[in-house]
C-alpha cells in the first residue's frame, strides 16, 4: 500500500480536536504522513497533499471553511464538524480509536463515555446530533497512561447513574484529576451522586448552569447537596437573552453571588454586542468583580474610569 499524504485541518475551536487525533491515528497506522494545521486561512504554498480533513465546529464558520476546502481540487477532501452538519461521523472503526495526543502536544487525555441528552433545550445542538443519551466507552478506550489528567466531554454524565458509577470508579482506581468540561446537570445532584464528586480529584472546579429562573429551586438544592459534602464552590454557566430578560438575568447572577458560588455568563447571539449586556458579562465573567462588589457599583467604577 503506497503511503498517502494526510493534511488535518482544524478550522475552528480552542481544545484539540478529538475526531481529528483519531483520524490521525488511522492514518499513522497505515503508514500514512499526517500533518496538522489550524484556522480558516492557510497558505496556499503548501506541499499538495493526497487527502485532506476539514472540521469546523462553528456555523459561524461553515462557508470559510467550504472555501478552504475548495483550495484543494487535486485532492480527496471531506468536510464535516457541527458547523457544517451535525449529521457527520467518524466511521465505528475510527471512532474507537486511541487519539493520536501527539499531534497536538497534549499532555492530558480527553473523550466521551457516553453519548446525547435527556433533555432537550431549544438552544442546544446535542439532542439533534447525538439523540437520547447512551453509554458509548469506559477511560481506556482514549486514556494514555503517560497523562495523569482526564478531560471527559460527556454532556450528561449525571443521567445515567450506574455508568456515572462506573466512570468515577475508573478514574479514582488510576489516581487521575478530571475535568467534567461540559458541565454537569444541577438538577439531577442526589445525595449519592454528590459523595462520588466529593470523592473525585475535580480539575478545575465543578460546572453547572442555570438557564431560566424556573430551575432555581433545583439549583438552590443542588447548591445545598455540595455544600453538606464540602464543595463551598463551583461555577455556573448563565445564559442570558434566550427567552429571558435582562432582569431575568442579573436576578440568576445575584442569587448566585448570595450563595457565595461563581458566575460566568453566556450571551445568547441576539444579544452579543448590546452595551448592558456587554457590561453585566464585564462584571459577573471576572471573579474580583463580582465578589466584592454589585453590578450596579460597578456600572459606577466603569463609568468612571
Amino acid at each position: 500500500m503506497t503511503a498517502k499524504c494526510v493534511l488535518l485541518i482544524q478550522a475552528d475551536g480552542k481544545i484539540p480536536n478529538l475526531a481529528l487525533m483519531k483520524l490521525a491515528t488511522h492514518h499513522k497506522a497505515r503508514g500514512d504522513e499526517v500533518s496538522l494545521v489550524k484556522g480558516i486561512k492557510i497558505s496556499s504554498r503548501l506541499v499538495v497533499p493526497d487527502i485532506v480533513y476539514i472540521s469546523c465546529i462553528f456555523s459561524e464558520n461553515r462557508d470559510a471553511a467550504l472555501h478552504m476546502a475548495r483550495q484543494f481540487p487535486r485532492s480527496q477532501v471531506y468536510i464535516g464538524g457541527s458547523g457544517v452538519d451535525l449529521k457527520t461521523e467518524l466511521s465505528a472503526e475510527i471512532e474507537h480509536l486511541k487519539p493520536d495526543y501527539d499531534l497536538f502536544n497534549c499532555d492530558y487525555s480527553i473523550g466521551f463515555t457516553s453519548r446525547g441528552c435527556i433533555r432537550k433545550c431549544p438552544f442546544c445542538i446535542v439532542p439533534e446530533k447525538e439523540g437520547h443519551i447512551k453509554a458509548v466507552a469506559d477511560i481506556y478506550e482514549f486514556w494514555d497512561p503517560r497523562h495523569k489528567h482526564m478531560v471527559l466531554c460527556d454532556n450528561n454524565i449525571l443521567a445515567l447513574p450506574e455508568h456515572f458509577r462506573y466512570i468515577a470508579d475508573q478514574v479514582s482506581d488510576e489516581n487521575l484529576t478530571v475535568d467534567f468540561n461540559q458541565g454537569l446537570d444541577v438538577r439531577l445532584l442526589t445525595s449519592e451522586n454528590v459523595d462520588i464528586l466529593a470523592s473525585l480529584r475535580i480539575k478545575p472546579n465543578l460546572r453547572f448552569s442555570w438557564d431560566n429562573t424556573k430551575s432555581e429551586g433545583a439549583v438552590l438544592r443542588g447548591i445545598q447537596l455540595l455544600r453538606a459534602v464540602g464543595i463551598k464552590r463551583s461555577q455556573f454557566f448563565v445564559l442570558s437573552g434566550f427567552d429571558s430578560t435582562f432582569e431575568d438575568d442579573l436576578y440568576r447572577l445575584n442569587r448566585l453571588k448570595q450563595e457565595g458560588q461563581r458566575a460566568y455568563l453566556m450571551r445568547y447571539n441576539t444579544v452579543r454586542g448590546k452595551r448592558e449586556y456587554n457590561d453585566l458579562a464585564a462584571w459577573a465573567n471576572q471573579p474580583a468583580f463580582f465578589s466584592k462588589m454589585t453590578f450596579q457599583e460597578f456600572q459606577t467604577v466603569r463609568a468612571n474610569a
